[in-house]
């Protein structure tokens, strides 16, 4: 593992043992000390690594997740526990840095003493001393993995919730307030035949229904705003290209811990096809 000015290959060259297993820094001892201690007390892995791509030092808790000794660990680095799916993105990563010395992030999976893999965000800095000189690296290795997990599980969350809305037709809006902006989901954008992402404004968002039953929309609205009273009605509208089409629509209001409410949301179904089956009945 090297990573010098003229050839920055941090995972493709052989990895060389240091020759002193302490980190090549100009900090005095004191401070040195300090920085262990505080390093020892964190829950992220911290390393630090010569010019040429030598490990120096690890805290405490690399050595309880990697299950390495002190040898193996100089010897390996912590790139010798990435997964193999990941090991050309960080090599990526390393090359850049190593030509510009430059900070960066990247995410990769390292392996547990037990041969699990965990997702971590690798962040990495350089070392200087008061000229500016470059003197090596310093970074964290932070478990990520249980968020990462979370959000997988809201992705297919949101999207099983964005497919059960295409097959029932339904879509999900919220107007904030005080400032009464209007935000309609994709699959209420579908509904009113616009292009999802689109945002109309209040006074649009009721002008889609006809103009006998706008009163009767915006008092309803009004009220949940302003008394919290929830409320469902089933009427006609017209969409943006003039498609007629039926609706249930149901608001309700949301308050926060005083007791304000801040916003009221709620749902239009389209029941256009249900409607058409009773007139034929």
């Amino acid at each position: 593992m090297s990573i010098d000015d003229s050839e920055p290959t941090f995972l493709s060259d052989p990895i060389l043992q240091p020759a002193h297993p302490w980190p090549v820094t100009d900090i005095p001892s004191s401070s040195e000390a300090s920085f262990h201690l505080l390093a020892d007390a964190l829950p992220q892995i911290v390393w630090r690594m010569q010019p040429g791509g030598q490990p120096t030092y690890f805290n405490r808790r690399w050595f309880e997740y990697s299950g390495l000794s002190w040898q193996d660990s100089l010897a390996r680095g912590w790139s010798g526990s990435i997964h193999p799916d990941d090991l050309v993105p960080v090599d990526r990563h390393w090359t850049e840095a190593g030509s510009s010395h430059q900070a960066f992030e990247v995410e990769c999976r390292l392996r547990r003493a037990d041969g699990v893999y965990r997702w971590m965000r690798c962040s990495t800095v350089p070392q200087r001393d008061a000229n500016g000189s470059f003197l090596g690296w310093i970074g964290t290795l932070t478990d990520i993995d249980d968020l990462r997990q979370r959000a997988e599980l809201l992705d297919k969350s949101l999207y099983l919730g964005r497919l059960a809305g295409r097959v029932a037709r339904l879509g999900g809006w919220t107007i904030d307030l005080p400032e009464q902006t209007l935000t309609w989901s994709d699959e209420n954008c579908l509904i009113h035949d616009v292009a999802p992402g689109y945002t109309p404004t209040l006074d649009e968002g009721i002008g889609y229904f006809f103009p006998e039953h706008r009163p009767l929309v915006d008092q309803l609205v009004k009220n949940c705003a302003e008394n919290g009273i929830p409320y469902e009605f089933v009427l006609p509208k017209r969409t943006a290209t003039g498609r007629h089409i039926w609706v249930r629509s149901m608001g309700e209001a949301v308050r926060d811990a005083s007791g304000k409410i801040v916003r009221i949301q709620g749902a239009f179904q389209d029941i256009s096809d249900q409607k058409l089956a009773e007139d034929r009945a």
